[in-house]
């Protein structure tokens, strides 16, 4: 999958997840794990997955992912920067605290 396909793959689920497709959403985010993508597109994709989890009532999940992630990915300040404001897109403000106290134990 190249870079344009990933992004419109991301696009798709953040579409899904406005329309109340939640699991759809979800499965897409899925599928771009070890697809080569920019910092910012891995940041969008970090906090779209953690809302889908949230709302499928996987928040203990969420978490983790949030903090799993953060460990491995906390010195991109693009991705920081791209997962922070996505958090804020999408109203995920529990996750994006998760996110911020994450960001400050590195």
């Amino acid at each position: 999958m190249d870079s344009s396909t990933a992004l419109d793959t991301l696009e798709q689920a953040e579409e899904h997840l406005a329309a109340g497709r939640i699991e759809s959403a979800l499965n897409l985010v899925d599928t771009l794990y070890g697809e080569a993508m920019a910092s910012a597109d891995r940041g969008r994709a970090l906090a779209l997955q953690a809302v889908c989890l949230e709302q499928l009532e996987r928040g203990d999940e969420a978490d983790r992912l949030v903090a799993d992630v953060m460990n491995e990915e906390g010195d991109d300040l693009v991705f920081v920067r791209a997962a922070g404001l996505a958090f804020s897109d999408f109203d995920a403000f529990v996750h994006a605290e998760i996110f911020l106290r994450n960001l400050c134990e590195l």
